[in-house]
């Protein structure tokens, strides 16, 4: 019988794949689009979303998205929780770092800017253990 051994949870390190920043554009204009997609192949690991937001930040919403393959061209599904809920980011009052855990066999994710960020910026840093 085959023997298993385990790789121990300490020997395991947070790697950042991408980093996105979102900033309210010149002249008090508006900004929203997508950030970088990574990709993760469909192996199942430990992901986690960092959203930091500056004290100034209003509007918009940071959503999470999956989808099967990171050229996908149609409409990406937002990532879930557990019981389903989308996983969103909203800026508060004051300097806030957010923080998502996403586990599973994900092909690739994003973060996208819903609506407009009318002020501040916010940056989005995606992070796998290797």
């Amino acid at each position: 019988m085959p023997e298993f051994f385990a790789l121990p949870f300490f020997l395991l390190q947070a790697q950042t794949l991408a980093t996105t920043t979102f900033v309210q554009g010149a002249s008090g204009t508006t900004v929203n689009g997508t950030g970088t997609i990574v990709t993760l192949n469909g192996i199942s690991r430990l992901t986690t979303i960092y959203a930091d937001f500056t004290a100034s930040a209003a509007g918009g919403t940071v959503v999470l998205e999956t989808a099967p393959d990171p050229a996908f061209a149609g409409t990406w599904a937002p990532l879930t929780n557990q019981q389903g809920t989308a996983i969103t980011f909203v800026p508060s009052s004051s300097a806030a770092a957010m923080q998502a855990v996403a586990a599973g066999p994900l092909h690739a994710i994003r973060a996208r800017l819903g609506g407009s960020l009318s002020a501040g910026t916010v940056n989005v840093r995606i992070q796998v253990l290797t």
